[in-house]
């Protein structure tokens, strides 16, 4: 457990207090003798070694020394590619040599705007990936799609407060119909697709 050392003004505060308690209650003599017992205490906490956060470790990164051909791991983005896959076009995309998308076509409010089923939005959300993954899995890019389920749900910050999450009050009977009905979907295109079952962190916008 990391602990701070109490300040030396907070010590004399302390020691005062308690000196003028022991004056009110205790014997003639007596409060000058406990006050030099706390004191013997606490004194030596004033002269420790610095604290922790004083000595931290530096560390540094030699950028001279190569590790290696670089493999090109995580040449990818997130979004920014049109909801029919057509744009940006090639010249501007080809270069960057992408291996990677994440995409789960948010705009349309998908599984929770359709109130909990399998309808126009949610529809709308896979047939947008699959028409995005169809470009970018195959050459020239042959980048690996990950889809983000949680953004076909509809979770992507602007849903209303009263959501039914996936399992609420243990009842998963509704997020088994999601996932049989999205992922299904996807399957049935015959593309190959990674998942990324819930994207987003336990903070209130997209947990409420």
């Amino acid at each position: 457990m990391d602990l701070q050392r109490p300040t030396q003004s907070a010590l004399v505060a302390e020691l005062t207090r308690q000196e003028d308690r022991m004056t009110t209650r205790a014997r003639p003599g007596r409060p000058a003798l406990v006050v030099g017992i706390i004191l013997a205490l606490v004194l030596p906490l004033l002269s420790t070694a610095p604290s922790r956060a004083a000595s931290a470790t530096s560390l540094s990164v030699n950028l001279a020394s190569p590790r290696g051909p670089s493999t090109g791991v995580g040449e990818g983005f997130l979004y920014g590619i049109s909801e029919d896959g057509s744009r940006p076009a090639d010249q501007f995309l080809q270069p960057l040599g992408i291996n990677a998308f994440r995409g789960g076509g948010w705009f349309s409010g998908g599984w929770i705007r359709d109130g909990y089923q399998n309808g126009s939005a949610t529809r709308a959300d896979v047939d947008s990936i699959v028409a995005q993954a169809k470009r970018l899995t195959r050459p020239p890019y042959h980048a690996q799609y990950q889809v983000l389920v949680s953004d076909i749900y509809g979770a992507n910050g602007g849903q209303p407060s009263n959501t039914r999450y996936p399992c609420d009050n243990g009842d998963c009977s509704n997020w088994i119909s999601f996932v049989d009905s999205t992922v299904g979907a996807l399957q049935a295109s015959g593309l190959t697709f990674s998942y990324d079952i819930w994207n987003e962190p336990d903070i209130s916008a997209f947990w409420t």
